[in-house]
């Protein structure tokens, strides 16, 4: 689609219309009642706000989207106000500058509530856009070196770390030697007192992957490493002010303002997508998006040759590490088009020369099964682009070199919603988009006693818990997991438990990337459990209360999904890390549950395409599934060509948009 002054107005009509539905999701409710007064005083002097008065809106925004919240109230005061300041093309860019440079890199909602700001505010005019271009992405080379520096500085404690602990052993081992015949025991273990989270991350790696050896791989990273460093200009070093560098480095400052600007480019990406997305790349955005990708790279031969902790990595260097995170997601976002597709795959290649060519990403996808949580996203997304958006047509696809031998129960890529990745080995999922995305798993259960555990990966909203098939999906209406009386779900950013739309507190701890969400429902005592690295709470018995027929549908395990929010599922094809100790004769998923070798595919998008192009659709099929015969008359439209799974999950007819009041079977 174009951005003809047609296009551009149908799109600014749809997100108006979106507006109240959007702003209902379960991270925008504010817990005091609705105030016209207060509301009404900001409207009139919207074009007043000062830089100081729209901090303060983001400020109480990133505020109230922690506290609790249920689907019936109020959108944010502070966040309808923003919206309403955007939309005035003269406050446009000050707001968008606004949110750069206040929203802070650690807050767990901070990317989120970026993303959803934009997508309801008024689409700028091409002038706008190269306006914000030019003052967000300017002095490209003076950020980098920054950045560059920061990463020297985590090569620098590493190499200092290594030193000691090679001292360490070498004073350990002369000591042994000259107390030969005195010592009777002792530990060489360097890891002993590992950290936890080693543990929780090393149990839910899917260690049946057949990559290519790493030694071949590595050293192809290495020889292009120098190709690409070379490759880069750098401006002399008298035009860099080292006080400029060391008052920037002071503190979160430039890093925040670079995740922000990452996060903008890419929804303004989006949203804009087709020729004006397109023109965004003929900028220095570009550069600045192309750098920041080729940010892991620097330094790869000194730090691939160090044996050291992957997670306890300084927070600088964390920092950085979102950065690349963040570029690789607004990467996606520009690569709509064709014509993008090819003009950024150009930018990922390098080559020594005709024969040795490759792509950046293949550098990152092997962070996949990293222990460090940020890493492990990077990998994840470098990897979904290579098998849907960057083909490269020496490398296989993820899911061949998968080995699915044993597991029996995955997340269903055809029970889930639009724009949700899925892991090759389906068992890891993340979302990117401004919705509310969520999936249900291949295997359901209605008696004896289930668990399955989640490790968090990010520390943003997600809702995770159990759902039958009458819980719907309405990810743009922001309802998930939790938000009917068909599921219940536990939500360890803002601390609470979902159940029918409503939420209630708990007293477990906020999650952070690494922890473990423990799920038991147990169809004898009619109860479910939660638990956040093996505490668990008191047992929830509304789910079996609330309804009557729930339990004759089966649960499946579930979970919902906000913006930037990702996690992977164990249901039982690896050890517990926690396995329930109040319940001893508990069932896995795992255990129980069969999928053929097709059903275990989880095949890219492309892949997906071409079988659909080659399916012969009978008359009589549903138009919706293209599976079961359409059966269903909807009423009071009396449109036809569903099959009775699926029209039992819409609420509205496909066709004509019209309310479902029944249903029925058309006998002939």
């Amino acid at each position: 689609m174009g951005n003809c002054s047609n296009c551009i107005q149908e799109q600014h009509e749809r997100s108006q219309n979106r507006t109240n539905l959007r702003l209902s999701s379960p991270v925008f409710h504010p817990v005091h009642p609705y105030e016209p007064s207060i509301l009404a005083t900001r409207l009139a002097n919207l074009r007043t706000f000062s830089r100081h008065n729209l901090n303060s809106l983001i400020d109480e925004t990133l505020l109230i989207v922690r506290t609790v919240a249920d689907t019936d109230q109020e959108p944010p005061h502070a966040m309808l106000i923003l919206s309403r300041i955007a939309n005035h093309e003269d406050r446009w860019l000050e707001v968008m500058i606004a949110l750069i440079e206040r929203v802070p890199i650690n807050d767990p909602l901070g990317a989120t509530v970026i993303a959803l700001l934009l997508d309801e505010c008024s689409l700028p005019s091409k002038e706008l856009l190269q306006q914000l271009i030019k003052q967000i992405c300017s002095n490209n080379r003076l950020k980098i070196k920054i950045l560059e520096t920061i990463i020297d500085e985590h090569i620098k404690k590493i190499t200092n770390t290594q030193i000691s602990k090679q001292l360490e052993k070498h004073t350990i081992s002369s000591s042994i030697q000259t107390n030969v015949g005195r010592v009777t025991n002792i530990n060489y273990d360097e890891n002993i007192a590992s950290n936890e989270t080693t543990s929780v991350i090393n149990n839910h790696i899917c260690d049946s992957v057949d990559q290519q050896p790493l030694q071949e791989k590595v050293k192809k990273i290495s020889s292009f490493t120098n190709l690409r460093s070379s490759k880069r200009p750098t401006s002399p070093n008298k035009r860099m002010k080292i006080s400029d560098i060391s008052n920037q480095r002071e503190s979160h400052y430039n890093l925040h303002h670079e995740r922000n600007t990452l996060v903008v480019l890419g929804c303004l990406a989006e949203k804009l997508v087709g020729p004006t997305s397109a023109s965004m790349l003929d900028t220095i955005a570009l550069e600045y998006l192309i750098d920041r990708i080729y940010l892991g790279i620097y330094g790869y031969d000194k730090l691939k040759s160090f044996d050291f902790d992957d997670r306890n990595v300084s927070s600088k260097y964390s920092s950085v590490l979102k950065i690349i995170l963040f570029a690789l997601i607004a990467l996606e976002k520009f690569s709509h088009t064709s014509e993008s597709k090819h003009i950024l795959l150009q930018s990922l290649t390098i080559s020594n020369n005709e024969q040795s060519k490759m792509n950046v990403l293949e550098y990152y996808e092997p962070w996949a099964l990293s222990n460090n949580c940020l890493k492990r996203q990077i990998g994840f997304y470098a990897q979904c682009l290579l098998d849907n958006v960057f083909i490269l047509d020496y490398r296989r696809p993820s899911y061949e070199k998968i080995d699915h031998r044993y597991i029996n129960v995955m997340l269903n890529d055809k029970d889930v919603s639009e724009y949700l990745k899925l892991g090759p080995d389906g068992l890891e999922a993340r979302s990117d988009s401004v919705s509310f995305e969520s999936v249900r798993c291949t295997f359901n259960v209605n008696s004896g006693v289930w668990y399955y555990e989640v490790l968090i990966i990010t520390d943003g909203v997600m809702q995770i818990g159990w759902a039958t098939k009458k819980s719907k999906f309405m990810n743009h209406e922001g309802y998930g997991i939790g938000d009917d009386q068909y599921s219940i779900a536990y939500d360890g950013c803002r601390n609470l438990i979902w159940f029918g739309a409503k939420s209630i507190r708990h007293s477990n701890p906020s999650w952070k990337p690494g922890d473990i969400v423990g799920c038991l429902i147990d169809f004898d005592r009619r109860e479910v459990i939660f638990s956040l690295n093996g505490r668990s709470l008191a047992p929830l018995r509304k789910l079996f209360t609330s309804t009557s027929d729930s339990i004759t549908d089966g649960y499946f395990a579930a979970a919902s999904f906000m913006s930037y929010q990702h996690c992977r599922f164990n249901f039982g094809s690896k050890p517990f890390r926690y396995p329930p100790i109040t319940v001893k004769n508990f069932k896995t998923f795992n255990e129980y549950g069969y999928l053929s070798d097709n059903d275990k595919l989880i095949l890219p998008k492309y892949k997906k395409l071409e079988l659909l192009r080659s399916i012969q659709i009978n008359e009589q099929d549903c138009l919706l599934c293209v599976d079961l015969h359409a059966n269903i008359m909807l009423k009071p439209c009396q449109h036809t060509g569903l099959c009775e799974q699926c029209a039992y999950k819409l609420d509205v007819c496909p066709i004509c948009r019209a309310d479902i009041h029944e249903r029925s079977i058309i006998q002939n």
